[in-house]
């Protein structure tokens, strides 16, 4: 089953949430508060977690990083709040996405919508 890392810029609400989904989730605030977005990504490299976060910085990484067992769930709703939060998640975890385990390596982008997926193979198929 995925495990998950929750950025500190999300809230435990979200966090508890993905729980309820019968998900491990920790939390940056509670094991490493202020690491900078690459400790960040190295804590859930080193823990095999998916990264959860607002903040597209990790799309970024996730591309450029060599780190390749490190999925980013990066959330894109507007406004930002937690009830609206809950809502779009609520609804995306309830499609079962996350049955097929190899999503844990992959970059998700979750809007208010739509989701889009990009697995990390495709991108590494330089050759």
């Amino acid at each position: 089953m995925i495990k998950f890392l929750a950025d500190e810029n999300v809230p435990p609400e979200i966090a508890e949430l993905v729980r309820q989904f019968g998900y491990d989730v920790r939390m940056v605030k509670d094991t490493r508060p202020g690491a900078k977005d690459n400790e960040v990504f190295e804590l859930a490299n080193n823990d095999n977690r998916m990264v959860i976060t607002y903040d597209l910085d990790f799309g970024k990484i996730f591309y450029f990083s060599a780190l390749s067992r490190v999925g980013v769930l990066i959330i894109r709703i507007y406004p930002q709040t937690v009830e609206r939060t809950v809502m779009v998640l609520k609804t995306f975890f309830e499609k079962n996405i996350f049955k097929d385990s190899s999503l844990k390596e992959a970059l998700i982008i979750v809007g208010e919508t739509k989701y889009r997926i990009r697995r990390r193979k495709a991108l590494n198929n330089h050759s």
